[in-house]
This record gives C-alpha cells, structure tokens and sequence, in this order.
C-alpha cells in the first residue's frame, strides 16, 4: 500500500531551499514529518526531516539490544531508497544519491532523521506520481508535510497513513 503524491515536472533546486532553513528542530513533532521535494532538469531532489521516536519508538542513543537493533535496521532501510519512495515507472527514475543524518539534540533531547535523496530521471516528462513507503513499516507515522515546488506550482500536501490506497 502507498500514498499517492501527484506531480507535475518541477525546476527548482532543494539545495537551494535547504540552504535557506537550516535544521533547528523547529518541525519536530512527535509522528509527523516534512518531505520537500523539488525538480531540476531530470533530477528529482529531495529531503525528508522525521523525528526519529516516530520510526524507532525512542529518541535517545539506543542503549538496549533491542534499540540498537532497531536503528541497525532502520540505517539499513535508509541505503535503499526504494524501501522509502516509489516512482511511476513511465519516468524512469533511477536513485542517484542519498544522505543520511540522526541528528541527535543533547539539550532539547529531541532527535531527527535528516534524509536527503535524488533521483535521475530520464523520462522526466511522464514524472506524475511517488508513492510513501514507509507509512506501512513505521506505523509511528502519522502525518507528514509535503512541500512541492515546481515552476509551474507550488503545493503543500498533508500525507497520512489513512491515504494508503
């Protein structure tokens, strides 16, 4: 199951947006998230902020097995892109890089996924359609904020796990 985002080819550069609005926690609500996304040419770019009680169920350094075995998982899932987003296959999207950051705040004792990816594209033409994965692995999930930019439209989506067609 997924939940559909609809969109049109967009050219706007999300480095570029992310240079501008530093990370500051200032998102960080327990289930709910933030996914830019934005297209250049035949890249598609994007970042994903997620607090990371919503995909491990803690915040804190994992300290039992059982933690850490839960974030081993969750970094293994992070180096497969394709466990995270789907693409219309008419686009021919291939995964070009990722990045990852557990962005771990000592004083606010909050901690953030920082999840930066890109896709080429090659038929950026048929671009129409990416599915959320991850709302069916982590049910701790619950909403997240996708914010759309393109040089035709600019759109703000409210995703959550009850979108799952």
């Amino acid at each position: 199951m997924k939940t559909i985002i609809f969109f049109f080819l967009i050219t706007v550069s999300l480095i570029s947006i992310a240079q501008k609005s530093p990370h500051s926690h200032q998102h960080h609500q327990h289930g709910k998230g933030v996914l830019e996304i934005a297209i250049e040419g035949k890249t598609l770019s994007g970042r994903l902020e997620m607090p990371l009680e919503a995909l491990l169920g803690f915040e804190h350094a994992p300290k039992t097995n059982k933690e850490k075995s839960a974030q081993s998982k969750l970094e293994t899932r992070l180096g497969t892109i394709e466990a995270w987003f789907e693409i219309n296959s008419e686009a021919q999207c291939s995964p070009k890089s990722t990045h990852t950051k557990l962005d771990r705040d000592a004083k606010t004792k909050h901690s953030d996924l920082l999840y930066t990816f890109s896709y080429s594209c090659a038929n950026h033409g048929a671009l129409k359609e990416m599915g959320l994965l991850f709302f069916k692995e982590y049910p701790g999930v619950k909403e997240v904020k996708v914010e759309l930019v393109s040089s035709k439209d600019q759109r703000l989506i409210m995703c959550s796990s009850s979108d799952l067609i």
